[in-house]
């Protein structure tokens, strides 16, 4: 994860929260989020792309499954700052429909704090936790754009392509 996105991880309240000696750990078993969450999504009428290793949801979070060593199964949801108000909406939505779909209320890590998700607090969490982080990235690039964040590099090269400059320009005077 680079200054161009944040993440969730959403863990089973079965499963426990390491962060020994500077590493992430996600320790336990629950079988709650062993399921085809690509199937799901597009039922509840998402925008599912399939990736290599991962989903990208309605063209902005990028939605992977871990295992933990006892083979429970975990999830991380990552969004880019470059449409950050909107990937935190598509964040919530996507807690919900998790919610709504197994027998249990998730647990979302959120830089540095492990809590129960709480649908009426989520954004304002979000907002508090990477506050800083988003500032940060708003005086570097200062964009509003719809791209999962592992494209958000290649989205930046190519605006700044002499070409697409030349081509935005025309289509400003017009």
């Amino acid at each position: 994860m680079g200054m161009e996105s944040f993440f969730v991880l959403v863990i089973s309240p079965k499963m426990s929260f390491s962060n020994e000696a500077g590493t992430r750990k996600v320790l336990g078993y629950d079988n709650e989020y062993i399921r085809d969450w690509a199937e799901c999504l597009k039922k509840e009428t998402y925008s599912v792309e399939i990736m290599k290793s991962n989903l990208i949801i309605d063209s902005c979070i990028e939605f992977f499954y871990d295992e933990t060593a006892d083979n429970g199964r975990y999830l991380t949801l990552i969004g880019c700052f470059s449409c950050y108000d909107y990937a935190i909406k598509k964040m919530e939505n996507i807690l919900n429909t998790i919610s709504e779909k197994t027998s249990i209320q998730p647990m979302v890590y959120i830089y540095g704090d492990l809590k129960k998700y709480d649908r009426s607090t989520f954004e304002y969490d979000i907002m508090k936790a990477y506050s800083t982080k988003y500032k940060a990235f708003k005086q570097m690039y200062n964009i509003n754009v719809i791209v999962p964040p592992s494209d958000f590099y290649a989205y930046i090269k190519r605006q700044n392509n002499p070409i697409i400059k030349i081509i935005n320009f025309m289509r400003k005077k017009r």
